[in-house]
């Protein structure tokens, strides 16, 4: 019984990201006006009621591209939370995972569309800079105030050093990135840039009397 639900379970994950890149493939290739949910069922091989049943609509779709991110940088960051390593060790392994998840180029890709369609479709930028950005510097302010909390970092105003975490992180390369100035990142490229920028934000908010090791929540 438990084994038929883990297969029910395996299967709808598998089905839930296979609409999400068709979806996807499609938003990139022809516009969010210009991809009908009629395009996605073709492409995904599902049915209308699908959709409706995982995102509610071609918007929700959308917002689960953003979403799965957030998600993922939020087990991320509740991993390093519990690691026992340094902040500045888990930071650093936080870093490498948020640039390899938003720099990536169905993410990026996304974006753009979102950019190109904001003027028709204002809910859109909204929707992505509430579930996607703002979410993400939210679950980091929690962790740094915990950090503060416990001695691990010197900081007054948690959201405001979180801002600056993620501009640091990720202002040039985004930014790079969205206009095509800059080509994707490889492994060594986001390790230099993951540490310079973990170094950075050390210097301004590190505790002055020594490293302390993470605490959990």
């Amino acid at each position: 019984m438990v084994a038929g639900g883990q297969r029910k379970t395996s299967g709808s994950v598998r089905r839930r990201e296979k609409i999400l890149k068709a979806a996807s493939e499609l938003i990139v290739k022809n516009g969010y006006r210009g991809t009908s949910l009629d395009a996605v069922v073709e492409r995904a091989g599902c049915s209308k009621s699908a959709i409706y049943e995982y995102f509610g609509s071609k918007e929700g779709l959308l917002a689960a591209l953003t979403e799965d991110i957030v998600h993922e940088l939020s087990l991320t960051l509740f991993r390093y939370s519990h690691s026992g390593l340094s902040v500045e060790d888990a930071l650093l392994g936080y870093a490498r995972k948020a640039m390899e998840l938003v720099l990536d180029e169905r993410h990026v890709s996304v974006i753009r569309v979102i950019v190109s369609e904001v003027w028709r479709f204002p809910k859109l930028g909204y929707s992505y800079y509430q579930l996607g950005p703002k979410a993400v510097q939210r679950q980091f302010a929690d962790f740094l105030e915990i950090m503060s909390r416990s001695g691990n970092l010197d900081l007054e105003d948690p959201v405001e050093a979180s801002r600056v975490f993620w501009g640091i992180l990720l202002w040039d390369a985004l930014h790079g990135r969205l206009v095509g100035a800059v080509e994707p990142l490889d492994e060594d490229q986001i390790e230099v840039m993951a540490r310079r920028s973990v170094d950075h934000f050390m210097l301004l908010f590190g505790h002055r009397v020594g490293a302390g090791e993470v605490s959990g929540y």
